[in-house]
C-alpha cells in the first residue's frame, strides 16, 4: 500500500487525525490570588547540551555552546531572581540533570521548581498522549490550542494533564544551532 499525501486523505482520516488530541477544558481561574488582576510565570529551559545531542550533534563547538548555560547562564540568572525575590521554573531534560547536577541542586536549594523536559530533549509532540499519561506529567508545555492553561483531550477523553500553552514567536532554539 502507498503511503497517501495529506492533500489525498479523505474526510475521515484527517478528522480522526484532529480527533487524537484535543484542548478540554479551560483552567484559567475566576480570579488570581490575592485579587492580582494578571499573574506571570516565569520559566526557563535548561537544555544545554542536550539541544544538540537529540539530534546527533556531538561537535566540540555545538557541546561547548551548550554547556555554556550551566557553567555561566544558570549562576546569573539565580542572581537576579534571588535579588528581586522571584520564584521560577526550570525545565531540565534528564541528561542536562545528569550531566549538571550542581546546577539542579542550585535551582531546588533557592526554593524553585524543576519541571520535566524529557530525557534528552526529545520532540514530545511525537510521543503518544498514552505515554504522557504514563509518565505521570501533571503538565506540559508542547500545544498551543489556547492561550490560558487547559486539561488535554486524548481520544475526547480527560487526561488530567493540563497544558500550558507556549508561544513559539518567542522560541529562539533554531537560532541557537
Amino acid at each position: 500500500m502507498t503511503e497517501q499525501q495529506p492533500w489525498q486523505w479523505d474526510e475521515q482520516t484527517w478528522r480522526g487525525h484532529v480527533a487524537r488530541v484535543r484542548a478540554g477544558r479551560s483552567l484559567h481561574p475566576a480570579s488570581w490570588p490575592g485579587g492580582a488582576r494578571v499573574a506571570v510565570a516565569l520559566s526557563s529551559d535548561c537544555d544545554h547540551e542536550t539541544s544538540f545531542l537529540r539530534v546527533g550533534e556531538t561537535g566540540p563547538g555545538p557541546l561547548a555552546q551548550g554547556e555554556y548555560g550551566s557553567r555561566v547562564g544558570a549562576r546569573r540568572v539565580l542572581r537576579l531572581l534571588e535579588r528581586f525575590g522571584i520564584p521560577a521554573s526550570f525545565f531540565m531534560p534528564a541528561v542536562s540533570g545528569l550531566l549538571h547536577p550542581e546546577e539542579a541542586r542550585d535551582y531546588v536549594a533557592a526554593g524553585h521548581e524543576i519541571g520535566m523536559h524529557g530525557w534528552i530533549h526529545e520532540s514530545n509532540t511525537t510521543l503518544a498522549p498514552a505515554i504522557t499519561c504514563e509518565l505521570a506529567l501533571r503538565y506540559d508545555s508542547s500545544l498551543m490550542a489556547d492561550d490560558e492553561p487547559y486539561e488535554l483531550l486524548a481520544g475526547g477523553e480527560p487526561t488530567g494533564v493540563v497544558e500550558i500553552p507556549v508561544d513559539w514567536i518567542r522560541d529562539d532554539e533554531n537560532q541557537a544551532s
